[in-house]
């Protein structure tokens, strides 16, 4: 099995990177060019980002930055500023590291000519990577992602997870995992579309049911190995990647407070089962009863409150009415 990343992984931190200063910009030779596509894209990738370069989970359900962001830029990828000063960007990491550390005085401007993005076909359901030659190209990639556009999607917070199979370049199929329909359709997916045994495809804990322990290795879908030694690194760690394997065995901590071993991809999806199925099998009926409302915190801490349409549902999640507050 592939694991894909869950919508409650959501809050990370961007990493710093060694290669060059984003400070001191190199001076050298560039083959770049002015680009008002860069900076649109740029200030649409911050706009999903916190200021300190982990990712708003707002903005960011599905947890994968092609159907969060539009596209994924194939690295290492040549930028300059408006200075004339040059980097060289060769993740992610380093690419958000360059966001957050811009100023108004000091920002990104132009990009070197050609360079690739990874895409997601709706007509084929596949991702693919389409080569951009030249500004022309790169403004039609930006107006068909409508980052100037005002988003008409609004969804609850409703946790009713559907998921949904993409093939990826290589052949090979994954799972993105969205919290409820509404916002699966809202990136343009269908109830045709849905798959089942959507609790299969969920990598990290549910509703406290477990946490992993780190640190921990996953290998990813380009053959990395990389070693997590926080949720904050692993949830950066899969962003922008697909899908990935961990590396067993792996340690979870239990809700109970146990710890517990996992020695194989056979043992975790048991683990998924038995900590998810029993919420997918819930039997409730919407009997008219009152919504009912509790307040969790999220990885940074701050309260957010998860509305359910009565309390049976509420409870199926886990919840208790200790839990429930005023749903205002």
């Amino acid at each position: 099995m592939k694991y894909l990343k869950l919508v409650c992984c959501l809050i990370v931190m961007a990493f710093v990177f060694t290669s060059c200063s984003n400070d001191e910009p190199a001076n050298i030779e560039s083959t770049t060019q002015e680009s008002t596509s860069i900076t649109k894209s740029l200030e649409a990738l911050r706009s999903k980002l916190n200021q300190d370069g982990s990712l708003n989970s707002n903005e960011n359900p599905a947890n994968n930055i092609i159907f969060d962001f539009c596209f994924d830029f194939v690295y290492p990828l040549e930028l300059s500023y408006n200075t004339g000063a040059v980097v060289t960007v060769n993740d992610l990491d380093e690419l958000i590291e360059v966001l957050i550390n811009s100023t108004e005085d000091l920002y990104i401007d132009g990009i070197s000519f050609p360079f690739d993005v990874e895409v997601y076909n709706e007509t084929t359901g596949t991702i693919e990577v389409q080569t951009i030659n030249n500004e022309e190209e790169f403004a039609a990639l930006v107006e068909n992602c409508g980052f100037d556009m005002v988003d008409p999607c609004e969804c609850t917070g409703d946790y009713d997870p559907v998921c949904v199979e993409i093939e990826d370049i290589d052949g090979s199929t994954f799972i993105i995992t969205y919290p409820n329909a509404c916002v699966a359709e809202c990136d343009g997916f269908t109830e045709a579309d849905f798959v089942e045994n959507c609790e299969d495809d969920i990598s990290c804990n549910v509703n406290g049911c477990f946490t992993l322990d780190f640190p921990l290795d996953i290998i990813t879908d380009e053959g990395e190995t990389i070693t997590i030694n926080s949720q904050e690194e692993f949830d950066m760690a899969v962003y922008d990647v697909n899908h990935f394997n961990f590396v067993y065995p792996i340690s979870v901590t239990l809700d109970n407070g146990e710890t517990a071993t996992i020695n194989s991809e056979e043992e975790f999806s048991a683990l998924i089962e038995d900590c998810f199925g029993d919420l997918m099998n819930c039997a409730c009926e919407d009997d008219g009863s009152d919504p009912v409302c509790v307040e969790v915190l999220d990885p940074n801490g701050e309260p957010f409150t998860i509305p359910f349409p009565n309390a049976c549902i509420a409870e199926c999640e886990g919840f208790t009415s200790d839990d429930f507050v005023d749903c205002n």
